[in-house]
């Protein structure tokens, strides 16, 4: 006996609309929710490794329309110590991971021992430790926010003031001889922020070679997962 084709036609429209309610539900968490990302280098170790796999807080700061640059609402200014995505400043269309430590208006100083003072106020930095004979690490207060930062041994920093234009922020990563950030290439627009890190879902020690979104079993760092980051 011959099947009704309507009843199948009816079944591929049900599997459809299951799909695209699924992509929409997708896309719709990217654009305002949560969008997960990468780490792809050691410029913020030890807070984040690289193969930290993170979720980004979109409407943190504020949210744009989808695939435009026009601003729903926002973009607000992000507290001094939060860790920021954002697009980098040179149009490649990569997208950079680094630390508040400047706000809108502010003068920077950072000084030989690279430690950093704000309109004449100076962070706290407190203990340090040796993991190896490379570098050492500190504990940096900025009066809102502590976190470790991470400097290479024997090396001094270069001393310099830098004014923060509004509008603008000044990043920089905790590993403070080994990131490309605000020292290099000058304050970021707000504008280019697309959200605040705040957690590692996953972290492994190598990616699949096929894809940096697949990790095997056996590379995982358990230690690392759902872990919130300051």
């Amino acid at each position: 006996m011959r099947k009704d084709p309507q009843d199948l036609r009816g079944k591929w429209s049900d599997v459809f609309r299951s799909l695209l309610i699924i992509i929409v539900l997708y896309m719709g968490v990217r654009w305002a929710l949560w969008e997960p990302f990468v780490i792809p280098s050691g410029s913020m170790e030890s807070t984040l490794l690289v193969q930290d796999y993170v979720l980004v807080k979109k409407w943190a700061y504020g949210l744009r329309l989808p695939f435009t640059e026009t601003w729903v609402y926002g973009p607000h200014t992000p507290v001094r110590g939060d860790i920021v995505v954002f697009k980098a400043k040179d149009e490649s269309g990569h997208f950079l991971v680094k630390r508040v430590i400047g706000l809108p208006g502010e003068t920077l100083t950072i000084d030989k021992q690279g430690h950093i003072h704000i309109n004449g106020k100076s962070f706290r930095y407190k203990g340090s430790s040796s993991p190896d004979e490379d570098h050492f690490i500190l504990t940096e207060d900025n009066g809102v926010k502590s976190y470790q930062v991470q400097f290479l041994q024997g090396v001094d920093q270069k001393a310099e003031e830098i004014y923060v234009p509004e509008g603008h922020l000044f990043m920089m990563g905790d590993n403070r001889n080994q990131s490309a950030d605000s020292r290099y290439w000058g304050a970021l627009p707000l504008e280019r922020i697309v959200g605040k890190l705040d957690l590692i879902w996953m972290s492994c020690r190598e990616s699949e070679k096929h894809s940096s979104f697949l990790c095997a079993p056996a590379d995982f760092r358990t230690e690392r997962l759902f872990r919130l980051v300051q």
